[in-house]
């Protein structure tokens, strides 16, 4: 172990691979997905900040998904509510204030998107704000 090791230093190839394997992680289907998520988050959060409700939106997914927090195994036999809630745990964490009472619509869209395929058929606002309700 050298002293970059140790301190936490990585080369830019290094951050390259692993933003690489973030973002196949985090969108499996590519820039279309992306864009997609981004439209919603925008439409459900006019007021906020496009990296912000982003920055969330992965930060739940993650959690949702159990990427870096356990072997990814372990969450296999998860439940969806049983994720959802480990989700929630973590972005209550991140939420502060006026931003708390969007928790649920975050975690609606976290579940819609842990459904979708490669056709990329979301739900519209209306219909996550609906489930958002149910949260």
């Amino acid at each position: 172990m050298d002293i970059a090791d140790w301190l936490g230093i990585k080369s830019r190839e290094q951050e390259e691979r692993e933003f690489q394997a973030f973002s196949e992680n985090s969108f499996p289907y590519g820039q279309p997905q992306r864009d997609k998520v981004e439209a919603l988050l925008s439409q459900l959060f006019p007021k906020e900040k496009k990296q912000f409700t982003m920055m969330l939106f992965l930060l739940g997914k993650q959690y949702y998904h159990g990427y870096g927090l356990r072997n990814e195994q372990d969450y296999q036999g998860y439940t969806q509510e049983e994720r959802l809630n480990i989700a929630a745990k973590s972005l209550n964490r991140q939420l502060f204030g006026k931003h708390k009472k969007s928790l649920t619509i975050y975690l609606a869209l976290i579940a819609a998107d842990a459904r979708v395929d490669e056709n990329l058929l979301y739900p519209t606002v209306q219909e996550i704000l609906e489930q958002a309700k149910e949260y």
